[in-house]
């Protein structure tokens, strides 16, 4: 209808009943009493403060309807825009009657039907989504946060499937990929699609790794061998005589070397300075050239120091 200027349609005035209640409605009685200015605050209660019983919100808006009736005799079915700066509604459209509110059937267009047994074969022909993929990620033990990292592109995480199809163990995979890979990539301006070692090629490494035949700071100097070269792990590890040693003798020879030539050390660990363990370990493992196995070397350590 129309108010001093302004005209509401039945839509509008059902919505402002359901999203803003006496607020709203407050607002169209000061406007149709010809208030051209801002109504004073009294008249504008808050939204958020206005939380009148829904019997109190419908009588404020019949009584607004009520208005809008007694002053053009009408309430005009349209739709309205509103202009912020003009703080007023304008018309866009009107509708002749409610049925134009309504979709009908289109007789061009001929009726869709799917079966259940279609839906199926869609949703079985889709890929693996993120959301799925990381939750099978967790579920393998990979954290939250190398799960993010391996989803967060496609072809990142194809690689990484790949890899565990080699048979990698996933936490170890994951925690390689997301430092020592995505850290030689970036270092080299490459992508998972022009990656310079395969999956195949990284699986082979980590089982190195994994059965002892390497250690994890062996494992970085062949990776970097493995960019330049292209070649395989195994093939570098027998070329470069990289093969970890679990010889005891061996080890227990360094680690008497490294003991006598450090014996106030040795003093000071027995009074309890235990921190100093891990200077004996680095010491032995300098002196094996990094190939001796760690868990032997803790252990012949610890038997050493008493």
């Amino acid at each position: 209808g129309r108010t001093c200027g302004r005209r509401y349609s039945v839509g509008q005035m059902k919505t402002f009943q359901i999203m803003t209640g006496s607020a709203l409605a407050a607002v169209l009685l000061a406007t149709s009493a010809g208030a051209q200015q801002a109504a004073p605050e009294s008249i504008l209660p808050r939204a958020q403060d206005a939380k009148p019983a829904a019997q109190e919100q419908r009588q404020t808006v019949d009584e607004a309807f009520g208005d809008i009736r007694m002053a053009s005799g009408e309430v005009v079915q349209e739709t309205r825009l509103y202009d912020p700066d003009r703080n007023e509604t304008r018309s866009m459209r009107s509708k002749e009657d409610a049925h134009d509110y309504r979709y009908f059937p289109d007789p061009d267009l001929l009726p869709l039907e799917l079966d259940d047994a279609f839906l199926a074969e869609c949703r079985d022909s889709l890929p693996e989504l993120p959301d799925a993929k990381r939750a099978r990620y967790l579920s393998a033990g990979i954290s939250a946060y190398n799960a993010d990292v391996l989803t967060a592109e496609v072809e990142s995480a194809l690689w990484f499937d790949t890899l565990l199809e080699t048979g990698a163990k996933p936490v170890a995979a994951a925690n390689w990929v997301t430092s020592e890979l995505f850290g030689a990539l970036n270092r080299l301006g490459k992508s998972f699609g022009d990656c310079p070692v395969t999956p195949a090629q990284a699986g082979e490494l980590l089982a190195l790794v994994a059965d002892g035949t390497i250690s994890g700071t062996i494992a970085k100097q062949v990776f970097e061998k493995m960019l330049e070269s292209g070649d395989g792990a195994a093939a570098i590890v027998d070329r470069e005589g990289l093969k970890q040693t679990s010889d005891t003798g061996a080890i227990e020879a360094e680690i008497a070397k490294v003991l006598a030539a450090n014996a106030d050390k040795v003093e000071q660990y027995k009074g309890g300075k235990e921190a100093l363990f891990g200077f004996f370990v680095g010491q032995t493992m300098k002196a094996m050239q990094g190939k001796a196995n760690p868990q032997v070397v803790n252990e012949l350590l610890k038997k050493a120091l008493g």
